[in-house]
């Protein structure tokens, strides 16, 4: 493939454009999707939960001395304490504190020590109530430090890849 552009969408994040080399007048187009640059695009769109403590969660230890840490809604993963968790060792426990109704999903808010996550939860799945004892999986976070954003994968996550 031939890379042919970048390009900001409005939404924080960029998007690379390729269209295929034997392609002609870029018929064939994908895109991939990078992370925000900015401490602004990564906090300004859509719901992002900011972290007081990075501690709170297990597997973070690089984000360490960011001057604010933020989650989004997709990049959390809340499960009743009786389902069956791939990254078991890497939950931190919660507590609902708000369930609604959003179209197609719930959206939980739920408390882990000093901070408040936002999540979705598909409407496939079991309900959970407010005031319940969730199971909480942060996939990744950003990190801001100054004006620049790190994105950090879970630890677990990345551990899982690892073939030996």
């Amino acid at each position: 493939m031939v890379r042919n552009r970048r390009v900001r969408v409005p939404f924080g994040y960029s998007v690379q454009l390729w269209r295929s080399a034997s392609a002609c007048c870029g018929v064939a187009v994908s895109c991939a999707f990078l992370p925000p640059e900015t401490a602004f695009t990564a906090s300004f769109f859509g719901q992002p939960s900011v972290l007081k403590n990075a501690d709170d969660f297990h597997t973070f230890a690089q984000a360490e001395g960011a001057d604010k840490i933020i989650v989004r809604p997709e990049f959390v993963k809340i499960s009743k304490l009786d389902e069956v968790e791939k990254f078991k060792t890497s939950v931190s426990r919660g507590v609902v504190e708000r369930v609604s109704f959003r179209g197609d999903n719930q959206e939980l808010q739920v408390r882990v020590n000093n901070s408040v996550v936002t999540a979705r939860r598909s409407l496939e799945k079991a309900d959970i109530r407010e005031g319940e004892t969730v199971n909480v999986f942060l996939y990744r976070i950003f990190a801001l430090r100054g004006d620049s954003v790190q994105l950090i994968e879970n630890e677990a996550v990345r551990d899982d890849f690892v073939i030996i």
